[in-house]
């Protein structure tokens, strides 16, 4: 039996320690993952960040080239028409155009069918419609890049020449500075129009972002080194094995002391034990001796002696009786008897040591109280209890003892009008070896597994022990209900 009990105490560390290992593994990973993705999130930040100045530096080149056209400074200008109303009115169609002429008006014509389409763009985006803006049409070999101003009725186109436009935007690219550590191209439709240098580890793409108008054809593009995510799932990997392992030394040296601890005290309760066991036959006769010599006619003195004698062995008896239902499990052995009668022997040993603490034993018995029930058992019971209220409730001066029986059973009540126990407490003092510290406990000897006997043997005997606090002191309940 001990070894499946050693067994299954194992099993039940072993299972408690893989969960615990467990989960700081699963914790681990969950954290590797998390610092890996952080990671990324950087880069992708990093990139968009770098991105956004890029655009920046492409949208400060239009503004320049806008302003400049709106000054009137037509450097860039390649050809330039008026509408008014839906009719050309420059250049003139009525007379005579050259080749260049004909050739812009053909690639003019959907504005002049429709005006409104300069600033469709706008719409589809949904920003309100300017007074000046750009047109673009991608049909072309080179893409049609037309600035349009609108005064009144009058609409002033200029076709501004893309290879330059192209030119101010990359030469202001190309003198920006970049991250040494990453690479920003910037494409037309999939077509490199921009590069700043080409790194060869800069291989992985983070973030990517889509122009507006009326670069809405561009996309820039961030690549960087791939992140030392290798490194975070070793290093990672590599510190949550160790911590498992520390993990699982520690609880085994914890099992380990459990265990020294468990055979020393088993090894400490045996040698009680058999001590106890051993003493038995002498205190049983140092019992027997002095109650002959109590039967003999002796001066008042001795009397008094052989008194104290048999006190003491039976207060030691008890005691001992206690160590060993503490260290065996008995079966309860039922039979016949009253327990007014039992209640009365019992309190008659104990009125020589409440004698001498002054102590009063207040009996509240009824004539009889028949009942079928383990007698050792009870009386084991009753004397720690009223062994108790002898070491902790002297100062009270009384103590009582009451019998009750209802239709559910029978009610032992040991009361004292002590300091009692403080209401924290209750749920301890079943407990073994647990005692309360307090000012009453100084001094007093005890072994602390008095109340922890009491409440097996109850349990042996299918009854219960409780406590319950009073205004003075404190009253034990023993429950033995009907058979």
């Amino acid at each position: 039996m001990a070894d499946n009990r050693i067994s299954t105490k194992l099993i039940a560390f072993i299972t408690i320690s893989a969960l615990v290992i467990a989960i700081v593994a699963y914790l681990g990973s969950q954290t590797i993952g998390y610092q890996a993705l952080r990671q990324q999130y950087a880069m992708e930040a990093e990139g968009k960040a770098e991105l956004s100045r890029v655009v920046d530096l492409i949208e400060s080149v239009l503004h320049t080239e806008e302003e400049k056209l709106r000054q009137g400074d037509e450097s860039a200008v390649q050809q330039t028409f008026i509408l008014e109303g839906n009719q050309l009115i420059y250049p003139d169609t009525t007379e005579s155009l050259s080749m260049k002429e004909q050739a812009f008006v053909q690639k003019i014509a959907p504005i002049v069918e429709n005006s409104s389409s300069l600033y469709q763009a706008y719409l589809n985006e949904g920003t309100a419609i300017p007074e000046d803006g750009w047109y673009i049409r991608h049909d072309q070999d080179l893409p049609l890049w037309i600035f349009w101003q609108q005064s009144d009725s009058q609409i002033t186109g200029y076709s501004v020449n893309y290879s330059y436009l192209m030119s101010q935007i990359l030469n202001q690219l190309a003198d920006g500075s970049y991250d040494s550590n990453s690479m920003i191209a910037l494409e037309d439709n999939g077509q490199l129009l921009f590069q700043n240098h080409a790194q060869d580890d800069a291989t992985i793409r983070y973030t990517t972002q889509q122009l507006t108008f009326p670069f809405n054809y561009w996309q820039l593009n961030y690549y960087a080194a791939p992140y030392n995510g290798w490194l975070i799932y070793t290093l990672g990997t590599v510190v949550i094995i160790v911590l498992c392992l520390v993990l699982g030394w520690l609880f085994w040296r914890v099992y380990q002391e459990y265990q020294r601890i468990q055979n020393t005290a088993r090894q400490q309760v045996n040698f009680v034990s058999q001590v106890s066991h051993e003493l038995k036959t002498p205190l049983t006769n140092i019992s027997l001796f002095a109650e002959l010599l109590q039967e003999e006619p002796l001066n008042e003195s001795s009397q008094k002696y052989s008194e104290i004698i048999h006190s003491e062995s039976k207060r030691l008896t008890r005691l001992i009786q206690n160590i060993l239902s503490f260290t065996k499990k008995r079966e309860p052995t039922l039979s016949n008897f009253d327990l007014v009668d039992l209640v009365k022997q019992i309190t008659v040993t104990f009125q020589p040591s409440y004698e001498s603490k002054n102590l009063t034993l207040n009996l509240q018995l009824p004539e009889n109280c028949q009942m079928h029930s383990d007698q050792d058992a009870i009386t084991q019971i009753i004397n720690n209890l009223l062994s108790n209220a002898e070491k902790y409730g002297a100062m009270g001066k009384v103590v009582d003892v009451t019998v009750e029986k209802n239709e559910q059973g029978i009610i032992v009540k040991v009361r004292d009008y002590g300091e009692g126990i403080n209401q924290k407490h209750l749920s301890q003092i079943f407990k073994p070896f647990y005692r309360v510290h307090s000012k009453i406990t100084e001094g007093v000897a005890g072994t602390g597994i008095g109340l922890t006997i009491a409440h097996q043997l109850a349990e042996s005997i299918h009854g219960t022990i409780t406590a319950h606090p009073q205004d003075q002191g404190i009253e034990f309940r023993l429950f033995i209900g009907q058979r």
